[in-house]
Formats: structure tokens, sequence, C-alpha cells
């Protein structure tokens, strides 16, 4: 009986011993594991740390640029309306200046027929 004890005990303590080394293996894998993400987390936390700083600076650009482009656009309308009215203005003078005002008839270029 005291044999039968004994090796149950030597089997258990087997057996516990077997658990000890695979959750010590385990322990060891999640220490890696919490290191590696550790790490992974910094490197984020660096990374991201000035985002906010940098869109904000981003955003004030984006803006400058956006008022910039409408006073051109702006500028750019005027522009056209003035083009617009040197053409209308060009026309008006080639009608004018292609009949002849004393006889109301249309003037002949010297040189072409």
């Amino acid at each position: 009986m005291v044999s039968f004890v004994v090796i149950t005990n030597v089997v258990l303590g087997l057996i516990c011993l077997r658990l000890a080394q695979t959750l010590w293996a385990l322990k060891l894998r999640f220490t890696k594991i919490a290191g590696s993400t550790l790490a992974v987390e910094q490197y984020f936390y660096r990374l991201l740390y000035n985002a906010p700083t940098k869109l904000d600076k981003a955003t004030v650009s984006v803006n400058k640029a956006r008022s910039g482009y409408q006073g051109l656009e702006q500028k750019l309308q005027k522009i056209q309306k003035f083009v617009s009215l040197i053409n209308l203005g060009q026309s008006f003078w080639r009608q004018q200046g292609i009949f002849n005002q004393e006889s109301g008839s249309r003037s002949r270029k010297s040189g072409k027929n």
C-alpha cells in the first residue's frame, strides 16, 4: 500500500513538473509578445504624437491656399470680363471700319480686290 502511495505521488509530481515547465515556457512566450507589443505601441506613439499639431498646421495651410485660390479666381473672372469687353469693342470697331461713313457703302482696301 505504501508503494502505491509513493508511486502515485511520484506520478503526480512528474505531471506537476511537466505542467510547471509548460507554464514557464508559456510565460516566456507571453513576455516576448508583450515586449513586441510594447515596442510597436511606442513606435506608433512616437509616430503619431505630433499628428494633431501637424494636422492643424496642414489645415491652416489648406485654408490659406483655398482663400488664395478664391482670390485668384475672382481676379480671373475680372480679367475674363475685361477681355470680353475688349473683344466686344474690337468687333464694334471692325464693323464701324468696314463701312465708309460718308457714302454708307463698303470701302475698298488698297491693294486687295
